[in-house]
This record gives structure tokens, C-alpha cells and sequence, in this order.
């Protein structure tokens, strides 16, 4: 038998056994589907939890690779609109559902992992009237817990929250801002002001500069930190940490600092059906500083709305500074001229307060008002 016979049988076996194996082998492909004007709602136990519509939806199949995997099923959405049937926990199904919206220009809901990826100009709006802005979301159906890497602002009426990076749940009722510089607005509307007209801020999820973003303008107050920074609406309390400042534009047409209040935490309480601010306690290395060069350091700093007072105390000495005289004791009570937030630099008087309790007041001229 001849060398190249024996090359041509070879050849014919190996030809025989590829195509034995490749035409006994089950083959699998994606099926996909576009379907118009689609909609599509989800129900647990008969129950329904989320419905989602879009103009334009491509469904792909997926097929099992192997016996150990599931088939997937993936569905990418135009103009992609979720709306969540949320139950209070421990509510039974004849009580009232609150119905959370959310919004983007795009999204891709995984169906076996219960999770979708939305993109472009994401809102969010709950019936506790809070709205979410961001251009990525990650969104876990079935938990109604949200993320997101991206830059996001949390508002409501009369405050806002923007920092990078976010977990919460779909209710906006918890968010923890955790990545990069965090920032708070609290407009002039919600400076304790009752005769005040509540902002209405803009359901554009274009996200915009502070500066731009001005609910009432000249007045507001900034608040910034490295973070965390967390929101409760529960609790109602937003907490900030590491670095905050707080700073208060004057009420007039020039950009004139009110005052500054620099501190390591903030602890804000608020009404959350006002949203007017009830409480604020700073601590660690608290300095507040007013636009007439008064300065006030401490420890721990306190603020109640009601009480035209701010007291600050240390575990040593605090220190406060007016013109030329510096004030030394264990504890000082600031008076103010107005309870609001907006007005920590305008001091009526100083009350200065040793350990051993015996007083000492210093009285402040108040400054002329145009």
C-alpha cells in the first residue's frame, strides 16, 4: 500500500468523524424579536409588582449552552418606562399601593438575573414627592433596590442632594451617596421661612451646576462633604461627613458669603411633610465664621428651630471672637435675631458659660439694615 494512499484514507476518517461529531451536536442560536409599542407587566404570586412599556423593544432568546445552564431572555428598550406597584411591608393587598415611575431613554432588562441596566436622562418620581435625576441606573426588580456609579441629584421640595455614586431603594426613601464630592442646596424657601412659596423644581433630568440649579436664588445655603453623605426620609435626617461646610449666600443682588460653618459631621433633622429644618448638630472642629468677621469654635455645635439660639460647646475651652475681644469658656449660647437657618451670622448677643456654671453676657450691637 502506497504512502499517499494511506494519506487519503486518513484524510477520509478525519472527514467522517468531524462531520459524525458536528451533525450529531445540538445547535443553538439567539432568536431575537421587535416588537412596537410594547408592554410587558410582571406578576408574583397573582400579584402584580412591576409593568414596563416602551416604543420599541428587541427581545433575545437566549438557549441553554449546556444541562447545567437556564435559557435568558434579554429585552432592550426605547424610551423604556417602569412603574413598581409598591406595598408597604406588613400591608395586605386591599390597602392602597403607592406606584413609583421611573423613566430613561433606554433600557436592558435581564430576566433571569431580575435586574435592569437603564440608560439617558433617568427620572425617578415617588408619591412621598421625591424625584430622582441621573444618566445610569441599575435597578434590582425584585428587591426595588437601586445603584449607580454616575453623577445623581436627589430633590425635594425645598432641598436637593447631588453627589457620584448611589444605593437606595426605588421609594427614595434611603439614599447613601458614596463616591467623590457630595453637595447639598437648601433654597431660601425652606430656610424656615413659612411665608416662603415652595420652589417647583423641574422634572428635566438634565443635571446642572449648583449655580445653575437655583431654586431661590441668592439665600440658599450650600452644603458640601467627602462623604458619606446619607438621607433617611424615615428618620427624617440627612447626615454629612468628613470636611462639610455649610455656606450662605446673603439676601441681596451680590454673591456676598452669609457665613460659613465648617465642621467633620452634620446632622440635619427636617419635618418631612414641611420639609422645614427642625435641628442641626455639627461636631469635630466646628468654626463658624459671619460675613462681619465674628468667629465661633468648638467641639460641638447646635441649632433648634424656635429657640433664636446657638450653642456651642467643648470639651476644653470654646472660643468665640467679636472685633477685637476673644471670649473663652466651657459653653456659649449664641442669640440670633431670626430662628432660621439663613441667619447663624446675625448675633444679638453672646452668653459665655463656665464648668462651674457662673455666667458671663456680652451684648452685640446689631448691625443697621438697609
Amino acid at each position: 500500500m502506497s504512502l499517499s494512499y494511506r494519506l487519503f484514507v486518513i484524510t477520509c476518517s478525519i472527514v467522517l468523524v468531524s462531520s459524525a461529531l458536528l451533525f450529531g451536536q445540538e445547535t443553538t442560536s439567539v432568536v431575537e424579536q421587535t416588537i412596537k409599542d410594547w408592554f410587558y407587566p410582571h406578576y408574583q404570586d397573582d400579584v402584580l409588582v412591576w409593568e414596563a412599556r416602551g416604543k420599541t423593544a428587541i427581545i433575545s432568546n437566549i438557549p441553554a449552552q449546556n444541562s447545567t445552564e437556564e435559557s435568558r431572555q434579554i429585552i432592550t428598550v426605547e424610551l423604556l418606562e417602569l412603574i413598581f406597584h409598591h406595598r408597604p411591608e406588613g400591608s395586605s393587598l386591599d390597602q392602597s399601593e403607592e406606584l413609583i415611575s421611573l423613566k430613561a431613554d433606554k433600557g436592558t432588562i435581564y430576566q433571569l438575573e431580575r435586574v435592569a441596566n437603564l440608560e439617558g436622562n433617568i427620572l425617578i418620581e415617588t408619591p412621598g414627592k421625591t424625584t430622582l435625576l441621573t444618566q445610569a441606573l441599575s435597578v434590582q426588580l425584585g428587591e426595588g433596590k437601586i445603584s449607580s456609579r454616575k453623577e445623581v441629584m436627589v430633590m425635594r421640595s425645598g432641598f436637593s442632594l447631588k453627589g457620584q455614586g448611589i444605593k437606595g431603594d426605588l421609594t427614595l426613601k434611603k439614599i447613601a451617596f458614596r463616591h467623590g464630592k457630595k453637595e447639598a442646596i437648601l433654597t431660601k424657601c425652606i430656610i424656615l421661612n413659612p411665608d416662603s412659596v415652595s420652589p417647583t423644581h423641574s422634572t428635566s433630568s438634565k443635571l446642572s451646576d449648583p449655580e445653575e440649579n437655583k431654586a431661590g436664588g441668592n439665600g440658599d445655603i450650600y452644603i458640601t462633604c467627602e462623604g458619606p453623605l446619607s438621607y433617611d426620609l424615615e428618620a427624617q435626617e440627612i447626615f454629612f461627613t468628613k470636611n462639610v461646610c455649610i455656606m450662605q449666600k446673603a439676601v441681596h443682588s451680590l454673591p456676598v458669603i452669609q457665613s460659613i460653618l465648617k465642621a467633620q459631621t452634620l446632622n440635619i433633622t427636617f419635618d418631612s411633610q414641611t420639609n422645614q429644618f427642625q435641628k442641626l448638630r455639627a461636631g469635630g472642629n466646628v468654626l463658624l465664621v459671619t460675613i462681619e468677621g465674628n468667629k465661633a469654635a468648638g467641639d460641638i455645635f447646635t441649632w433648634s428651630l424656635g429657640t433664636h439660639l446657638i450653642n456651642i460647646k467643648s470639651n476644653f475651652i470654646t472660643k468665640v471672637w467679636h472685633k477685637n475681644n476673644l471670649i473663652e469658656a466651657a459653653e456659649v449660647n449664641i442669640v440670633t435675631s431670626a430662628d432660621t437657618i439663613g441667619q447663624l451670622g446675625a448675633w444679638e448677643k453672646v452668653q459665655a458659660l463656665n464648668k462651674n456654671g457662673s455666667p458671663g453676657t456680652i451684648k452685640i450691637t446689631a448691625p443697621e439694615r438697609e
